[in-house]
């Protein structure tokens, strides 16, 4: 975030084990997908930041922060274009109205909704940000607990150069954007290491190519998915049928209930889903064979609401899968690098 009118302080981030930068190492050249250590060790050698997440009531990439000094449970939602608390779990924050001030934002522009807070102060580790925008809203489901009282999105991972590592189920961040040199070093190094590389785009969310067979299919990507999940006409556009029982290998049970979290009374809640095997999908160079994912009604998500190129958008890339081919996920290259298949 740039600076703020009326002289309050833009965002500051304290990395304080980092001095300088090192120059790159390519500890990654072995290709190995599970190894913690060889990733984090060369992106903290480009000055990032790791923070493991953790898994709470069955919910992936939670993480443990502080807010002004409260402790809080936040989901790191890449499918959520904006910030989000439940402002009644997290008291004294104070919105843009009340402050009577407007916000410089890099990712937003000027920033003028009155009802938008201002986090004044968010701790992750000993990673510090101040003066972070977030809407208000009871995050409430139907029937179910959240385990968390607001969810990191899209915004904050763009606006501080965050890399999330779903194999490893770490999150990085860096006080700066990568210079174009460090980037295209990286970029070298990731490619050596044998690891795909899939460009995406950000409109109000991330987005992924795809086919499905010879149909292009595009994916939001959403670490708050816990499942992959498939728009129900798109399952009938590609004469899928759902599968009677839950298949040998697949993280999708077939009688499953799925949550969708969609804003702005847009359906929170939960919502029956069906499993339906896709007999091929290429996501780049890559070709899966009988992928099973989930199929709902995904208007609960307000999937398109505000992008014009809604028509290339089918399902949700999820957790599951995320997790499975060892994604790696730069907010500043907008790419993904797929681990080489064990």
């Amino acid at each position: 975030m740039r600076k703020m009118t009326k002289a309050l302080a833009g965002c500051l981030m304290t990395l304080g084990l980092f001095a300088g930068y090192p120059g790159p190492r390519p500890v990654l050249a072995d290709g190995g997908p599970g190894k913690r250590g060889s990733l984090e060790e060369y992106l903290r050698s480009y000055a990032y930041y790791p923070f493991s997440l953790d898994e709470q009531g069955g919910e992936r990439f939670i993480l443990f922060a502080r807010i002004n000094e409260k402790k809080v449970v936040l989901l790191v939602d890449t499918g959520c274009p904006v910030t989000v608390l439940d402002a009644r779990k997290v008291p004294g924050l104070k919105t843009l109205g009340q402050l009577k001030i407007k916000l410089a934002d890099s990712q937003f522009g000027e920033l003028s909704d009155p009802n938008i807070l201002l986090i004044d102060r968010l701790a992750i580790g000993g990673a510090q940000f101040s003066n972070q925008p977030a809407l208000s809203e009871q995050l409430e489901a139907d029937y179910v607990r959240l385990n968390f009282e607001g969810m990191i999105g899209l915004d904050f991972l763009l606006r501080n150069f965050c890399i999330i590592d779903c194999g490893n189920e770490q999150i990085f961040f860096r006080g700066a954007r990568p210079t174009p040199a460090q980037a295209a070093a990286m970029a070298r190094t990731f490619r050596a290491s044998g690891f795909t590389e899939i460009p995406i785009r950000c409109t109000r969310r991330l987005i992924m190519a795809s086919k499905a067979g010879d149909q292009p299919f595009g994916w939001i990507i959403d670490t708050g998915s816990m499942y992959s999940l498939m728009e129900d006409s798109e399952r009938v556009k590609l004469h899928l049928r759902p599968v009677d029982r839950t298949p040998v290998g697949s993280f999708i049970p077939s009688s499953a209930e799925g949550r969708g979290y969609g804003l702005n009374g847009h359906g929170l809640g939960t919502h029956k889903m069906q499993a339906v095997c896709l007999p091929d999908l290429t996501v780049g160079p890559q070709t899966w064979h009988d992928l099973y994912v989930g199929v709902a009604d995904l208007n609960i998500a307000d999937l398109n609401r505000g992008d014009k190129t809604k028509a290339d958008i089918h399902g949700l890339f999820g957790a599951e899968l995320l997790m499975r081919h060892g994604a790696v996920i730069d907010f500043s290259s907008l790419t993904i690098w797929l681990r080489p298949d064990r």
